[in-house]
């Protein structure tokens, strides 16, 4: 009988890899062996069926603890921005409510080290149903900040939460363990690393989740077709879901969604199109101080955002770019760390948009009018690149930009 790893299995089913040992562990996949302490799964083994299906959740108890369940997953994209942080939020308990709002608009102003100094160790209390909120956010924070330390804490505090969930006898399949899948399936579509993108996101499979937790989920499947180069179905999935979308104040979504349908028209070719989206998106999140978006999306507008915001919102561009020279590396060292790539990170927002555009076949002529400049001066960047890249044609480019090409 021919049998796969248990990685191969989790990747296979769209579960974490703790969830298929869980399987394992209570019989539930036939033929399973374990070998030297790990298990090996047959080749032809299904996944089990979806335990969560049943009339009625109640919360777990085993050895006397009880779980908590005080309240539903909230995810990230439910939060309003726009409703008042109360002067004393600090002062919340748990990262729920005015103090989550807070912490949350921190990171979308780009203040990174206010959130790494206020994040608490009850934010990761095992059954808070705030706690993939604060595993995503933390997540994304140690990212920004090139902080590879705090990255690996939250990552593992994963593990811990899927063993405590072990312990209390939780179904493998409950909401409880769906909602733990997120951060790392968010931190791979941000990452850009394909590889480790969960195949029941790359499926678009979100039947097993709770109906508020979709919301984030259609972001992150906007962010894989992005990697996976599906610009017309990723503009058509981000358009449906802002149409539907129908909620008071503004939310992730309102601001993320648009820029990928920008990202998305400029791939396009429809440039007009894509300065569109990128000012609704800015009309929403620039008057709030809301800059990381577009800090992480500047460079695969390939000059539109530019375009679009320099003379609307002047200051804001500024602040814009300063962000994306500061946090830029960073990702990028991730990205590299996790997809062995080797993205560029010495080239100018300039210089990067017209490498971009030059591996994707684009003629000199196509990416000065795309950016609004001279032939001649792509033509002289063109040079300035190669010369930083030591390289000789535009063809070479593809080598350095590839995880950047989606």
């Amino acid at each position: 009988m021919a049998y796969r790893s248990l990685r191969e299995a989790a990747t296979h089913w769209g579960i974490t890899k703790q969830r298929a040992s869980s399987l394992c562990s209570q019989g539930r996949i036939p033929g399973a062996i374990k070998v030297d302490g790990r298990w090996l799964v047959p080749d032809d083994a299904l996944k089990p069926t979806d335990a969560r299906r049943r009339a009625a959740k109640t919360p777990y108890a085993s050895s006397g603890d009880t779980f908590a369940r005080a309240a539903p997953y909230q995810p990230l994209t439910s939060i309003d921005l726009t409703a008042p942080v109360e002067c004393h939020a600090e002062a919340a308990a748990g990262f729920a409510g005015n103090r989550r709002r807070a912490l949350v608009c921190a990171y979308y102003r780009g203040d990174f080290e206010s959130i790494r100094h206020r994040i608490r160790s009850e934010d990761f209390a095992i059954g808070s149903p705030s706690l993939p909120s604060a595993l995503c956010l933390g997540i994304a924070t140690a990212i920004s900040l090139g902080d590879y330390a705090g990255y690996t804490e939250f990552d593992g505090r994963i593990d811990e939460a899927c063993t405590a969930l072990d312990k209390l006898g939780v179904p493998p399949d409950a909401d409880e363990r769906l909602a733990l899948e997120m951060p790392r399936a968010m931190a791979a579509v941000s990452m850009g690393v394909s590889q480790m993108v969960p195949a029941w996101l790359r499926a678009c499979d979100f039947g097993r989740f709770d109906t508020p937790v979709r919301s984030n989920l259609v972001y992150y499947h906007c962010k894989y077709l992005q990697l996976s180069g599906a610009y017309e179905t990723l503009l058509a999935e981000a358009r449906t879901a802002l149409l539907l979308d129908v909620h008071e104040g503004v939310t992730q979504n309102d601001i993320y969604l648009p820029l990928l349908c920008a990202l998305a028209e400029n791939h396009l070719g429809n440039v007009e199109a894509a300065r569109s989206w990128v000012i609704r998106a800015a009309d929403v999140a620039l008057p709030l101080g809301f800059i990381t978006p577009f800090a992480e999306n500047i460079s695969n507008i390939g000059g539109q955002m530019e375009a679009a915001l320099t003379k609307r919102y002047p200051a804001e561009m500024e602040r814009i770019i300063c962000q994306w020279r500061t946090t830029t590396v960073n990702w990028i060292g991730f990205h590299n760390r996790f997809a062995q790539d080797n993205l560029i990170d010495i080239l100018t927002l300039n210089e990067s948009h017209i490498a971009l555009l030059a591996a994707r076949g684009c003629s000199n002529s196509q990416i000065a009018e795309r950016l609004g400049i001279s032939v001649s001066s792509v033509k002289k960047t063109l040079s300035h690149i190669y010369a930083k890249l030591l390289i000789t044609r535009r063809e070479q480019l593809r080598a350095f930009t590839a995880g950047n090409l989606a």
